[in-house]
């Protein structure tokens, strides 16, 4: 599912991502830590093709069974609500995704190390959600450009200092030609020029 989810081929990510959750849950049951791996897989990609009532019945689902199945701060538990956060990101739903970006990044502040990759992703996705809501303001807001430089320096300092620090603790764990890395150099820079 992923490749074809790198690729842009969400409907295709979708149908084989079904397939297989549906075989998991056959072979492993519903409740597998597997199966639910499997199935948060499917919340990017029907995030990006846009379907969103899709999307909030697959991620209340997941997230439902996640909490029914495993602890609470169960790696799978906090993929599922990683990616449910990262989708509300691609829906433009901003304020919603924000909130749960962070509680994904205390999660994994709790069970790993903070300078661990995925924790660091979790920070990154709370970053973005943060410069998304602040970039989102300003394009609904019919306010004063006095008024629209106030509200973006308000809340983009903040999500210009996520950004670095997440760029400058990656690159001391994976150096400074890994992909993840690159990319937020590249948010960092985006984000910069967007104040």
């Amino acid at each position: 599912m992923q490749p074809l989810d790198l690729l842009e081929r969400d409907e295709e990510a979708v149908r084989w991502g079904r397939r297989a959750v549906e075989g998991l849950r056959r072979a492993l049951g519903e409740d597998d830590p597997e199966t639910l791996y499997a199935w948060h897989l499917l919340l990017e990609p029907l995030a990006q093709l846009g379907s969103e009532q899709e999307f909030d019945d697959e991620s209340a689902a997941l997230i439902a069974a996640c909490e029914r199945a495993l602890p609470p701060d169960h790696l799978t538990t906090l993929l599922a609500r990683h990616s449910h956060a990262y989708g509300l990101t691609e829906l433009g739903r901003y304020e919603e995704a924000e909130s749960l970006a962070r509680r994904v990044l205390e999660g994994r502040i709790r069970v790993q190390d903070p300078d661990f990759p995925l924790a660091l992703s979790a920070l990154s996705l709370s970053a973005l959600s943060l410069s998304a809501l602040s970039l989102s303001a300003l394009s609904l807001s019919a306010l004063s450009l006095s008024a629209l430089i106030a509200l973006e320096l308000g809340r983009a300092d903040e999500a210009i200092a996520i950004f670095r620090e997440v760029a400058e603790r990656r690159e001391r764990v994976l150096g400074p030609r890994h992909p993840f890395v690159v990319e937020d150099r590249e948010r960092l820079a985006q984000a910069v020029a967007g104040r």
